[in-house]
């Protein structure tokens, strides 16, 4: 062990020298590890179990599990970076955004296809190193199935989709509603649907309409907000079917659009 690079809601992360693989790797363990079987426990080994399934260079790549008397540990590729927060407060140049959201769609793409949705995708859980991003954290992942609906609301509010709020079965289109809130904030420095509560942020993703970017920033290119539009319509009918079909539509971009007017 090497240091802590920190604390979530249900592990603790470190930064460690594997002996085996002869590198350094993160190593995620449960926060507070208790008996054998806990709800914790019991996500923490589905993260592996989904992410061993994942190869792509937009997912962090797992290495293994185990046990130690505390609880269970994951070991992962050490990713040198920061997570997505470090670049909300500002806003985002257009093409830097395009190349950024290419990236995740493309994760995401390759998750979708195994049949595993994220379901807390957010910038916290975004790491960039050399302007490469890895999709992080399938902790409360699910297969996709008759199984991928436990009747309880779990994520982040600020960008979880309207669905995730009724307690509705998902899909991969709910991950695509949180690439819709991340396209957004990076571009204009904050979330679209904000509150001061739970309640509140719930009844702005259920009820408000997404807000005109031009109101925020008057040099985006039209093609944004149509972007924006298609990944935070609240009926996922009319959501973007498919990260496929997002990358089509990012690849169909203009020179105008990724540049500021």
């Amino acid at each position: 062990i090497l240091d802590v690079l920190g604390v979530g809601g249900m592990a603790r992360v470190y930064r460690a020298h594997d002996r085996e693989l002869d590198e350094v790797v993160a190593i995620k363990t449960l926060r507070r590890p208790g008996q054998s079987q806990t709800e914790d426990e019991e996500r923490l080994l589905r993260e592996v179990q989904l992410c061993r399934r994942l190869s792509h260079p937009n997912i962090v790549r797992v290495h293994d599990v185990g046990r130690f008397e505390a609880g269970l540990f994951v070991t992962m590729e050490f990713i040198e970076g920061l997570t997505l927060d470090a670049l909300m407060a500002l806003r985002q140049a257009p093409v830097r955004v395009h190349a950024l959201s290419g990236q995740i769609v493309a994760g995401l793409a390759e998750a979708h296809a195994a049949g595993v949705i994220h379901r807390d995708l957010k910038p916290g859980n975004l790491m960039i190193s050399m302007d490469r991003v890895k999709i992080v954290d399938f902790g409360i992942a699910h297969a996709l199935g008759p199984q991928d609906h436990e009747g309880k609301v779990i994520g982040s509010p600020l960008y979880m989709a309207p669905e995730q709020f009724r307690r509705e079965p998902l899909d991969e289109r709910t991950d695509l509603y949180a690439l819709g809130v991340i396209v957004f904030a990076l571009l204009t420095g904050r979330e679209p649907f904000l509150g001061r509560d739970l309640a509140e942020v719930a009844r702005a993703h259920l009820e408000q309409p997404v807000p005109r970017l031009a109101t925020l920033r008057e040099d985006l290119h039209p093609s944004w907000q149509e972007l924006v539009d298609r990944l935070l319509a609240k009926d996922r009918a009319e959501r973007l079917a498919s990260a496929q079909r997002v990358t089509e539509v990012l690849a169909a971009f203009g020179e105008e659009a990724l540049s500021s007017r």
